[in-house]
């Protein structure tokens, strides 16, 4: 029998997280390569690096953040 997938609900990013992540995304520029985990700092990080150009990301597993950057136009295009 076919049931949908329960997928969470997104969580609001406390500002702690946004400080946090304004301050990482500070040290990223155009064209990094982005290693990231679930949770959220990464997804503050995320937030912060939407103005960013060509990024690549590395990871196992990732965030709906990474949706966004690619919507954003930050991700490279291979």
């Amino acid at each position: 029998m076919d049931e949908p997938l329960p997928s969470p609900h997104p969580r609001p990013v406390s500002d702690v997280f946004c400080s946090i992540g304004e301050r990482v995304a500070a040290l990223v520029p155009d064209a990094a390569t982005l290693q990231l985990g679930i949770g959220g700092v990464p997804d503050a990080v995320l937030d912060a690096l939407t103005g960013r150009r060509d990024l690549a990301v590395w990871c196992e597993m990732f965030s709906d953040g990474v949706l966004a950057l690619e919507r954003a136009g930050a991700l490279d295009k291979p």
